[in-house]
């Protein structure tokens, strides 16, 4: 095993893929999820250990939105989903299990769920976070934090980013301003 830190002992994702890989290209590859929203849902993952974003490379960026939509094809002619949700965990707090970064390809079918408006979001009844509403208020200040008007006004509120270098950048991945830090692990 690897470790989630660092890619060492413990980290199930830098165990060298095995039977269970969909597809790779050396850089990323995908496997089926081991606990499926639906059928054919794959975990896209990158091959060298980072545990968020901002820890990859300018060549990995460039190679995600094309691997994954190899694996949309792929998933399409096995699986004939009539569309996708695709998405990642970022933090624990996010839901992120594992610390090593992964993208959900998740095909998605009629009948799949009551109501698909609202994407990912309908998979989780409504009332599930009303529970934990109160602590939401207590750490955002809004009230009802998921609603959008609220949201909306203190977006409008924000002091509007300005680029502090030049925006004809060769390479914006590798500029300062595009990296996010990483948010600190409890």
């Amino acid at each position: 095993m690897t470790d989630p830190e660092t890619g060492g002992p413990g980290c199930p994702f830098c165990i060298r893929p095995g039977p269970d890989v969909f597809l790779s290209n050396g850089i990323w590859y995908a496997r089926f999820d081991r606990h499926p929203v639906t059928p054919g849902h794959l975990l896209v993952i990158p091959v060298r250990h980072c545990t968020v974003f901002s820890d990859l490379n300018a060549d990995e960026m460039q190679k995600l939105l094309p691997f994954i939509r190899q694996c949309q094809e792929l998933l399409n002619l096995q699986f004939h989903p009539l569309g996708y949700n695709i998405g990642t965990n970022i933090g624990i707090i996010a839901g992120q299990s594992v610390r090593h970064i992964d993208v959900h390809v998740i095909p998605r079918y009629t009948g799949d769920t009551p109501d698909p408006r609202g994407g990912i979001r309908s998979v989780v009844p409504k009332n599930t976070l009303l529970h934990y509403s109160d602590n939401i208020t207590a750490i955002t200040g809004i009230t009802g934090a998921a609603c959008i008007e609220e949201s909306l006004r203190i977006f409008q509120r924000m002091p509007r980013w300005k680029p502090s270098c030049d925006p004809m950048l060769q390479d914006p991945c590798s500029s300062p301003i595009w990296r996010i830090p990483p948010l600190p692990w409890p």
